[in-house]
């Protein structure tokens, strides 16, 4: 698993590469916003979340919230949905690790997968990342915030993306994978907690290692702690 909303559903239809959903509609979550927005003396701000986001296949560009509009992901409005949105998400990865060390004590290493959302990642709104949960957006380093917490727990950071270019990817879907690996690493490596990698596709070529070679020494200098390889099968295997 991965620490994550399940922003992007196939079940729901979802395809790459729509910014997907945000994960706030059950009456538990919708209590906890309700009174987050009470303390924030807007009590109006807690009765869902953004009602101009879209749906799971739209574009950024294709809403109100990832756009311009004047309730938009920079706005009051905004900026303290996606903070609480983003800080439950957090607090739940926490208790998760939390439990984890309390099974395990200091006899393993425990990680923390965070997921490769690298979609919309070079547009201003970072609206996939932000449906997922994490808060790259309005100046926030979401990632290094979450790295902070995984350092509480002594956990690794586990990231994916590692064999990908950005050219290899569609230019209309504004994705940059290599920045975001590049931002994890140094997220990881800021909090001093050890970084381990994934590929995220499988992947059986020379470009493909070589990206993953290059991507896994953070600024060409400093090693990464551990690399898992997707995956084990039959291509690999059969020596062909």
């Amino acid at each position: 698993g991965e620490m994550r909303y399940p922003g992007y559903r196939f079940d729901r239809g979802w395809n790459f590469c729509g910014v997907g959903e945000f994960q706030c509609y059950d009456q538990y979550i919708l209590a906890d916003l309700q009174k987050a927005a009470n303390a924030a003396n807007h009590a109006e701000w807690g009765h869902g979340g953004p009602d101009d986001a879209g749906s799971y296949n739209s574009k950024p560009g294709d809403t109100g919230f990832f756009g311009g509009s004047h309730d938009n992901y920079s706005s009051a409005y905004g900026q303290f949905f996606l903070s609480w949105y983003v800080g439950r998400l957090i607090q739940h990865g926490g208790r998760v690790l939390s439990a984890a060390r309390d099974v395990f004590g200091g006899r393993v290493q425990i990680a923390g997968k965070v997921a490769g959302i690298h979609w919309w990642v070079l547009s201003p709104s970072h609206a996939a990342e932000l449906t997922a949960g994490y808060y790259v957006a309005n100046g926030i380093n979401g990632y290094q915030n979450i790295a902070n917490m995984f350092k509480q727990y002594g956990a690794e950071f586990t990231f994916t993306c590692m064999e990908m270019r950005d050219t290899e990817q569609p230019s209309s879907c504004a994705c940059g994978p290599a920045e975001l690996v590049q931002q994890t690493e140094d997220a990881a490596f800021n909090a001093g907690i050890p970084y381990g990698g994934e590929n995220a596709l499988p992947r059986y070529d020379t470009t493909a290692y070589n990206q993953i070679a290059s991507q896994s020494y953070r600024n060409g200098k400093s090693p990464i702690s551990a690399f898992t390889y997707l995956r084990l099968d039959s291509t690999v295997t059969s020596g062909n």
